[in-house]
């Protein structure tokens, strides 16, 4: 199925459909031959393997968070106390996240689902926290 996917967009790359023609489309008028797919992905149509073309691809990946990192601290009990600081100053959600390999905990301010609402909120606290605040993402 993969191989149909691929084969199909490096069709739709090289072939340049004319107008608002779509790669779903073009497959239902010139589909794959039978004899490329396998039994199982004959079966399935068209329309189910191939989303949409005309729709956006979401900028998230599944399993991953975000976080917008303002500070780090070579120690927790220095981490914490940051993080009351940057509580009290700006009425935020701070959370301080597990030590990295050198043995930094980074200090977050909040946590994000996807990558748009991390960029949408890094404008916001680059103006108002701090100017080289940065996101972080991590595998869940």
């Amino acid at each position: 199925m993969l191989i149909v996917l691929f084969t199909a967009a490096i069709l739709y790359i090289v072939t340049k459909p004319p107008g608002d023609l779509t790669l779903k489309e073009m497959l239902k008028v010139n589909p794959p031959p039978p004899d490329a797919l396998s039994n199982t992905e004959q079966q399935v149509r068209v329309d189910s393997i191939l989303p949409d073309t005309e729709k956006t691809i979401p900028a998230e990946k599944p399993g991953i968070t975000y976080y917008i990192i303002v500070e780090s601290a070579t120690n927790q009990d220095l981490a914490t106390k940051k993080t009351e600081k940057l509580k009290n100053t700006f009425r935020a959600d701070f959370i301080i996240l597990p030590p990295t390999k050198e043995g930094l905990f980074r200090i977050s301010d909040g946590k994000y689902s996807t990558l748009e609402e991390a960029n949408s909120a890094l404008q916001h606290i680059r103006k108002t926290i701090r100017s080289d605040a940065w996101i972080f993402s991590l595998k869940k």
